[in-house]
C-alpha cells in the first residue's frame, strides 16, 4: 500500500507570524524586460535571519539565503553546480523574509513527488494552527531518497555562461543530505512561484557546495524535521 504525506508531528500553536514575506519583480515578468535587475541582494544584508529564493542576475544562477548567508548555484564551464557565496548580486525578482527563531517539527511519512510534498506542508501548517492564506518561508531538513534540480543559464549570448540551445543544468541527486529551503503562498503564483504550485523550493547541500532549484522529490520523511518561524500566541 502506498503512503503519501503522513505526518506525524508536534502540536504547536501560532499567532501572526513574525517573518512578513516580500517579493520585488515577478516570475511572469522578468523575461518581458530583458531579466533587468529588480532588487540588489547587498540592500538585504541588514537581515540576520534573511531567507530568500530568486534567480541570479539575467539567468546566471539560483540565489538561495538562509540565516543571513547567501549561497547562490552556478554552473561551472565544466557544466557542474558549484556556489559562489557574495552580496554583490542582483536578482530579477526576489521573494524574501527576516525570520529571526525557528520552530522545529519532527514529521514521518513517505512523499512520492513534488505535489506530495506540497501537500505535506498544507497538511503540516493546519496541524498546527497556521492559515494557508498567510505566506511563509519553510526548511525540512533530512538526508532525501532522490530529488532533481537545476540551475538556471543565460539566454543570451551577450551573456557569460550562455550555451547555445540551454536554459538550465539539470541535477540528480541520491541520499543527499542537506535544506529543502521554501516559501509557501497562495497568493505568489506567477510571482515568485509557478503558475501549477503554491511552492518555491530549492536544496542547499549539507556541506553547502551546492544550492539549486528543486523540480522532483521523493523520499521517505522518517527522522526529518520542518521548521517554521516562530511566534506562540501570549501566554503559551
Amino acid at each position: 500500500m502506498k503512503k503519501s504525506a503522513l505526518l506525524f508531528g508536534l502540536f504547536i500553536s501560532f499567532s501572526t507570524l513574525n517573518a512578513q514575506v516580500r517579493h520585488v519583480g515577478a516570475m511572469s515578468e522578468m523575461g518581458k524586460s530583458g531579466f533587468a535587475p529588480a532588487i540588489s541582494l547587498d540592500s538585504l544584508q541588514k537581515y540576520k535571519g534573511l531567507i530568500a529564493l530568486g534567480p541570479l542576475g539575467k539567468m546566471q544562477g539560483e540565489i538561495t539565503a538562509v540565516d543571513g548567508i547567501p549561497y547562490t548555484g552556478i554552473v561551472t564551464p565544466e557544466g557542474k553546480g558549484s556556489i559562489q557565496s557574495e552580496w554583490q548580486a542582483e536578482a530579477p525578482f526576489l521573494v524574501y523574509a527576516n525570520v529571526e527563531e525557528w520552530e522545529k517539527i519532527p514529521i514521518q511519512g513517505q512523499v512520492e513527488s513534488i505535489q506530495e510534498l506540497e501537500k505535506l506542508i498544507e497538511s503540516t501548517l493546519m496541524a498546527n494552527g497556521l492559515d494557508l492564506l498567510t505566506p511563509l518561508p519553510f526548511r525540512i531538513e533530512g538526508k532525501f531518497d532522490r530529488m532533481t534540480t537545476h540551475i538556471v543559464t543565460p539566454r543570451s549570448a551577450d551573456i557569460p555562461g550562455y550555451v547555445e540551445g540551454r536554459n538550465q543544468a539539470n541535477y540528480e541527486h541520491q541520499g543527499e543530505s542537506g535544506e529543502l529551503i521554501g516559501f509557501y503562498s497562495r497568493e505568489g503564483q506567477r510571482i515568485y512561484t509557478h503558475h501549477d504550485s503554491f511552492m518555491h523550493v530549492h536544496f542547499l547541500s549539507e556541506n553547502r557546495d551546492f544550492a539549486g532549484h528543486l523540480d522532483r522529490f521523493q523520499s521517505k520523511l522518517d527522522q526529518m524535521v520542518i521548521y517554521f518561524p516562530k511566534e506562540r500566541i501570549a501566554g503559551n
